[in-house]
């Protein structure tokens, strides 16, 4: 069975996603030479896969800092396998609605393995902003909309997260213990 599996391999398409996955790390981007070298491809088959994900429009590459980048392609492909794709469609009233009875930028994000990931905002009209891009992942601990997901999860699923956060410290103020965290939120009933 697996002498037959392995004839129905396509090395080029694992390398591919190898890319996509390797990427998926890193927000700013990666050069050709970082990616060919920490998934150990050759440079051309390194080439001709990020040049082919860049026509298709999976990566963008900068030619500035000669780095290459997913694209929001790939979320949108996510929300048509969640059969989900008229979600932003959705969701952006309410956000923009939000963003002016609160007068604040409004963010959009959905829960991920471990952190949150964020999927759209609608622009507050201060002049100083915050931008996110999609799907970057946020902290569940320190960031408003990872509290206020926790903050409305059952019980069972925040403590699912709870265990799963690692608590670092990125100034003064941040919580760094889940009973910190746990302190001012509604008990769970055993």
């Amino acid at each position: 069975m697996e002498k037959a599996e392995e004839n129905y391999k396509v090395p080029n398409l694992e390398k591919g996603i190898a890319v996509l996955e390797y990427l998926s790390l890193y927000s700013l981007g990666r050069t050709l030479q970082a990616i060919k070298s920490e998934l150990d491809i050759s440079q051309t088959t390194a080439y001709r896969i990020l040049n082919t994900l860049v026509r298709l429009g999976y990566l963008i590459y900068n030619e500035d800092t000669k780095h290459y980048k997913l694209s929001r392609k790939l979320l949108s492909l996510g929300f048509k396998s969640l059969n989900e794709h008229n979600l932003l469609e959705v969701v952006l009233p309410h956000l923009r609605n939000l963003r002016d009875l609160v007068k604040e930028t409004a963010c959009f994000g959905v829960l991920g393995d471990q952190k949150g990931i964020f999927i759209e905002q609608a622009q507050g009209h201060h002049t100083f902003r915050f931008v996110l891009s999609p799907g970057k992942p946020f902290e569940l601990h320190c960031s408003a909309p990872g509290k206020a997901i926790m903050a409305y999860l059952p019980c069972n699923v925040r403590d699912y997260y709870l265990s799963q956060m690692e608590f670092t410290r990125y100034n003064a103020r941040t919580i760094t213990t889940p009973e910190a965290y746990m302190m001012n939120w509604r008990k769970c009933e055993s």
